[in-house]
């Protein structure tokens, strides 16, 4: 810290610092650098420094600067490249500038009228950047959005996608929304990315807390939920299915870190005769077999992996409804 390698100076007289985001906001191979700055006699600013051979050590001046308040960058759409989610809270609307939308950041306004989507929704607009929580595949962040519902705070979990952010929410929290976040790696041991939350105000009950967001899908625990743990290739609760018995649905879920993961099921019944049969997104983490209308018996649930391999095999009931 007392002999930095580059120093990168502002010619400008700076209130505060918002945030810095180091990463590919290009399409090239080199890492780049934005900050997003409050100054003392003008508009906030977010300032560019593209990677080239020669960076940092030839970042002298911003090579692109826009007016820009607060902002979020994650990769929601999948391409490797960073976007930008911004709030507009009086007008309870959260801008999306996505990088698969074929506009350059080294030349775009970032403007409203710039943004490639416009999520709305009455008393949210803060996001939040919660990491691949959702994709084992680790190529779609999710994006959170803090806001209200009545008196509780609330959080809105979107799934990201190849056209960004899913419009309907996948997950939701009500209760304390923390101010400080932060993706991280697996810390609850099963595979998928996990994240953190704190709180950083100024006294109050919650301060000091923190608050660990696990990854993957919401597998059931208690006793009354009738969940099987499946073994496959030595991994004790590789696969899940829940309930067994099963009246209406039948889900199906596994860990985010197997070698080789599911990608098609079958079920037949106890003639050998196939009933159900369908594939899967693997870095999705779950499946449902919708089984209401199938006769009450035994059947037998067959899970595959892209190769078509069998993965696991489990007898499952089926009530009548």
């Amino acid at each position: 810290m007392d002999s930095p390698t580059v120093i990168l100076r502002d010619n400008e007289s700076v209130s505060s610092g918002q945030g810095i985001y180091i990463g590919r906001w290009d399409n090239d191979s080199y890492p780049d650098l934005a900050v997003s700055l409050s100054y003392r006699d003008g508009p906030d600013k977010l300032k560019f420094w593209f990677g080239s051979p020669g960076s940092p050590w030839n970042w002298t001046t911003p090579q692109h600067e826009v007016q820009f308040g607060g902002l979020v960058a994650l990769d929601c759409d999948g391409d490797g490249v960073l976007d930008i989610a911004a709030p507009d809270t009086p007008n309870n609307t959260t801008y999306l500038y996505l990088s698969g939308g074929g506009k350059s950041i080294h030349t775009r306004a970032l403007t409203m009228n710039d943004a490639d989507r416009r999520l709305y929704r009455e008393n949210y607009s803060a996001p939040v950047r919660f990491g691949y929580l959702s994709d084992s595949a680790k190529r779609y962040e999710m994006l959170g959005i803090a806001g209200a519902e009545g008196t509780l705070s609330t959080m809105l979990l979107l799934n990201g996608g190849t056209n960004g952010p899913d419009r309907m929410y996948d997950a939701y929290y009500q209760g304390q929304v923390f101010s400080l976040s932060y993706p991280m790696g697996d810390v609850t041991g099963d595979g998928w990315n996990d994240m953190i939350e704190g709180y950083a105000g100024a006294g109050g009950f919650n301060q000091g807390t923190a608050v660990v967001w696990a990854g993957g899908p919401y597998i059931p625990h208690d006793s009354t939920s009738g969940v099987n743990d499946i073994a496959v290739a030595g991994v004790r609760d590789a696969i899940s299915v829940w309930p067994n018995p099963a009246r209406d649905e039948l889900h199906i879920a596994w860990r985010g870190d197997l070698h080789r993961m599911p990608a098609r099921f079958t079920a037949h019944d106890m003639l050998g005769r196939e009933v159900a049969e369908g594939r899967v997104e693997s870095w999705r983490g779950e499946a449902l077999w919708n089984c209401s209308a199938r006769p009450a018996g035994v059947y037998i649930l067959s899970i595959y992996s892209d190769d078509n391999s069998l993965l696991a095999t489990a007898r499952v009931i089926k009530e009548a409804a």
